[in-house]
């Protein structure tokens, strides 16, 4: 029987979420499965979609349903077939110096941070992620010939012990091994986390952790629910950064939602905007409280390569020009490009301010990134321009010893909470004197 997934968003405010399941699973959505994805979205697969979706339209507490919906990753165009590391490619690697991050390694290299990422998978074999490069691994084996050579890998994952990866989800086969098919999800992952080992590449936050959540398939597709509930998961992990690097054309009440539960959460979610070279919406990258990541080339222009290139409005814009990244499966290195590896480059600056304060508002994480840019924001190409792992360093160690770095607008915000919660505590008092005359 062939079964569809809806996703349903709650309506603001305190819910029972596991009495919402079973009130639903033994009720109206019988021969259904419900499904907790967080404090407003629910996952309900069905063989019958429509029927389900008018009882649903008409309980108090939802929001909206939605049918799934399936997107892309940000495609990774290549320059150069692949190569291996037989010399360290730093010196290949403009993008580092275009956004000041070998600058910013005297503050601060990503220690004790960890990136979630959004993608096929990673390839823990790699030496980039602490592996030997496997080389028994190759596209003639059977899959899970391959799962089991990687078993190894994912006992380090699951016990905590890995020094590299952080335990995250695969969303296609409903387990917790995370090996990528594809090759899309390492080479994102690289450009945010690439061992400073000496054998290839280096990462913008090489000494931050990579957690991967696998939505995508071998087709580098993945359905829209499965988004969804990774960020929900991230949410519960306590990582405090999310990147994204994969587009859907439609926008969705439900992600939108747990976009904003992850901001109210302490989590920074970063999407790329897309390789479309042209003005126009994708999803995640366009939901409020994402950053927006475009992508530039060489010589800090605007990214654009024949039909491809940066897609805007956008937030911010990063390295997202022809650049060495690692590759699926022993080893291997290639050069890639598309705003798939501007969004991490973002997200390793960000692990590098977490380092130095860890226990900063998105908010204010958000405003530095943005500030390091150098621009205002008007400009829907730039954004608030590129990137800079250095200046963003250096605004969080101001930040970190004093408050005056903050924009007016979270000052203002702040002092409104403090008067909202001065005011209700004087209301408490009256009423107590009230009561006692």
């Amino acid at each position: 029987m062939f079964m569809e997934r809806l996703i349903i968003t709650l309506k603001s405010g305190e819910h029972d979420t596991g009495a919402i399941v079973d009130r639903w699973s033994s009720s109206i959505l019988s021969g259904a499965k419900v499904k907790r994805i967080s404090k407003r979205i629910l996952i309900v697969e069905t063989s019958d979609p429509d029927a389900h979706i008018s009882i649903l339209d008409q309980q108090s507490e939802v929001e909206s349903v939605e049918k799934d919906s399936l997107g892309d990753a940000v495609d990774l165009d290549d320059e150069s077939t692949a190569f291996t590391p037989e010399d360290p490619l730093l010196r290949q690697q403009w993008n580092l110096g275009a956004i000041g991050a070998q600058s910013a390694w005297e503050y601060s290299t990503g220690k004790g941070q960890t990136i979630a990422i959004i993608d096929s998978g990673l390839d823990g074999t790699h030496p980039e992620f602490g592996g030997n490069g496997d080389q028994r691994i190759n596209a003639t084996l059977h899959r899970n010939t391959i799962l089991s050579y990687y078993e190894p890998v994912m006992r380090k994952i699951r016990s905590g012990t890995h020094p590299k990866i952080a335990p995250g989800y695969n969303y296609l086969d409903d387990n917790d091994n995370t090996f990528d098919f594809h090759r899309h999800g390492t080479s994102v992952a690289s450009v945010a986390t690439a061992l400073g080992n000496g054998l290839g590449i280096v990462g913008v936050a090489p000494e931050a952790k990579v957690a991967p959540y696998k939505v995508l398939d071998d087709s580098s597709r993945g359905n829209m629910s499965d988004v969804v509930g990774a960020i929900g998961k991230v949410i519960e992990s306590g990582i405090r950064i999310v990147s994204i690097s994969l587009i859907y054309v439609f926008s969705s009440p439900a992600l939108q939602a747990i976009v904003s539960e992850a901001k109210e959460s302490g989590v920074l979610v970063i999407a790329a905007s897309g390789n479309s070279n042209s003005e126009r919406q994708y999803y995640p990258a366009s939901c409020s409280d994402v950053v927006s990541v475009g992508g530039t080339g060489k010589g800090h222009v605007i990214w654009s390569q024949g039909r491809q290139g940066s897609t805007w409005p956008c937030n911010i814009v990063a390295p997202a020009g022809a650049q060495p990244v690692a590759f699926k499966w022993r080893g291997r290195y290639t050069t890639h490009m598309g705003t798939s590896l501007a969004a991490p480059h973002a997200a390793g600056v960000a692990a590098l301010c977490l380092e130095i304060y860890p226990d900063m508002s998105v908010d204010l994480l958000k405003d530095i990134l943005f500030r390091s840019g150098g621009r205002d924001g008007s400009d829907p190409k730039w954004g608030h321009g590129e990137i800079n792992a250095l200046k963003a360093v250096e605004l969080t160690i101001e930040a970190k010893d004093s408050e005056d770095v903050r924009p007016d607008w979270i000052a203002i915000k702040d002092l409104q909470t403090k008067l909202a919660a001065d005011v209700a505590a004087l209301g408490r008092l009256i009423d107590k004197y009230s009561e006692e005359k």
